[in-house]
């Protein structure tokens, strides 16, 4: 059986047509793989998917339109741009007693020629825990989250001769003052909201996940935090408000003030990698802008 054991730890790293693969439907090969045979992201009874061979492996039994036995060890992955709807979800292993969901793709080319494809809308994998994955020659590809816009680990993820490019891990914007235009509120909060930290632009690694890599290219995969809010801030309300620090472990620092109903208040600090900036800062005489995350 193709299993290998999950060693390593990696915290963070900063990192449409559908058409139809010639083949018989959801076959088992000679070698034990289920076969993918359509780049659609559908689960239907006439076309194996990855998506449904991944249900159907970790099910141990036929699902939708992909065919299984006792045989069958890993996926195997035609060349071709898997573009996605959503996470694929690794959630217990094979037949749910924690074995290894393995994706077999083209190894020569470090998966370039077979593209899993979050299409700059969604994260690509999400492995849960109990959950345990595996890449050969595959490419994950234009992902896009707050944590692991590639790969999100908090079971087991091994990658061998694989790539993984454009992913990008974003933290959310601030949010911007309420005190705004013609608000006479009151009792609405002067400050900016800092950033939200990006963490893992390729694979972001939860507590208590696992990650080995080996032979792996990582292009223009990155982690940015989300910029902070800014405070915009009426003069008529006599309030003085610190800007919320950005997250992150480089989160900018939030604006403040001068003294209180005399001076305009602060910009927030720009944050440092992956992390969030600084929310301004306010008073009565004006407000500061959110620093870039």
């Amino acid at each position: 059986m193709r299993m290998r054991r999950v060693v390593g730890v990696l915290t963070m790293m900063a990192m449409t047509v559908a058409a139809s693969i010639v083949g018989t439907p959801g076959a088992v090969s000679a070698q034990g793989y289920i076969s993918v045979n359509t780049t659609a992201d559908v689960l239907s009874s006439s076309n194996c998917s990855i998506r449904a061979a991944i249900a159907t492996l970790e099910a141990g039994t036929a699902e939708y339109g992909c065919n299984y036995d006792s045989s069958v060890t890993a996926i195997q992955v035609p060349p071709g741009d898997y573009v996605l709807g959503s996470p694929l979800q690794v959630v217990h292993g094979v037949g749910g007693v924690g074995g290894v969901v393995e994706l077999v793709g083209d190894t020569a080319t470090l998966g370039t020629d077979t593209a899993i494809d979050g299409n700059h809308a969604t994260q690509v994998f999400v492995v849960n825990s109990g959950g345990i994955l595996v890449l050969e020659g595959i490419e994950v590809a234009n992902g896009v989250a707050q944590q692991g816009g590639g790969v999100y680990v908090a079971g087991g993820f091994s990658a061998y001769s694989s790539t993984f490019a454009n992913d990008v891990a974003a933290g959310g914007a601030g949010q911007r003052s309420p005190c705004v235009g013609g608000d006479n509120t009151a009792d609405c909060a002067g400050g900016g909201g800092g950033g939200g930290a990006g963490l893992g632009g390729a694979i972001f690694n939860a507590t208590p996940g696992t990650t080995n890599l080996q032979t792996v290219a990582f292009s223009n995969d990155t982690a940015t935090g989300g910029a902070g809010g800014g405070s915009g801030y009426p003069e008529h309300l006599q309030f003085c408000d610190n800007g919320g620090n950005g997250g992150g472990p480089n989160g900018g620092a939030g604006g403040g003030f001068g003294t209180c109903f005399t001076n305009s208040g602060y910009n927030g600090s720009a944050g440092g990698f992956g992390s969030g900036g600084g929310g301004g800062g306010a008073d009565s005489v004006g407000g500061g802008y959110g620093g870039n995350g």
